[in-house]
């Protein structure tokens, strides 16, 4: 789904604030009203793919966009630029929902769906992750030079046993001699030292 992000939507009334003012609760209804007015001209802008403000679309052209709305669009979105671009028609955001809320289930389904898909990608990471830690471990003791001026430091013991794991994992190779390069070999390995598989090699 093709989504709008709208940011810096508090700026203004930052950069505009005054300190002294007595109540400055009250002109909240006036700027809340004025929202939903700039809202209105941003849907109609993205719309018409037109700049809403300075010297964008006139005022005089304004009804010509709307006109233009209805034969392109929904009845829905132009009943709620409409309702949005004139004065005290709609009090507060909430009289809106119900104007669009119908919509709202595709909306659920595409965020449900992206929602999914995010999850699925970042299991693939997390499962990635986890492998490259088990390689980076295995690397770090693999066939290192030396350790205290042993130089078959890697040679003995346990590190034996990592560095014939590591020829298994990725030095198979064919009857003939060919090298066998399975990267489902290589993963499954892995997963099975992962969890702690009892399989025997």
């Amino acid at each position: 789904c093709n989504r709008l992000r709208i940011n810096c939507c508090g700026v203004l009334d930052v950069l505009n604030f005054d300190p002294n003012a007595t109540n400055p609760l009250a002109a909240v209804p006036h700027n809340q009203q004025e929202d939903l007015v700039q809202l209105g001209k941003v849907i109609l802008g993205v719309s018409l793919r037109a700049c809403m403000s300075g010297g964008g679309l006139q005022r005089d052209k304004l009804q010509s966009a709307l006109d233009l709305i209805q034969r392109t669009y929904s009845r829905d979105l132009s009943m709620l630029i409409l309702c949005l671009m004139t004065q005290h028609r709609i009090k507060n955001i909430n009289d809106v929902m119900p104007m669009i809320g119908a919509r709202f289930y595709t909306a659920v389904e595409c965020a449900t769906q992206r929602s999914d898909v995010c999850e699925s990608e970042l299991g693939k990471e997390l499962h990635n992750g986890r492998l490259f830690r088990l390689l980076t471990k295995l690397s770090t003791i693999v066939d290192r030079p030396h350790v205290n001026n042993d130089n078959n430091w890697c040679e003995t013991g346990d590190r034996y046993m990592l560095k014939l794991f590591r020829d298994y994992l990725f030095f198979q190779t064919h009857e003939d001699g060919r090298p066998w390069l399975d990267l489902g070999h290589i993963v499954s390995v892995l997963n099975k030292l992962d969890s702690g598989s009892p399989d025997q090699l």
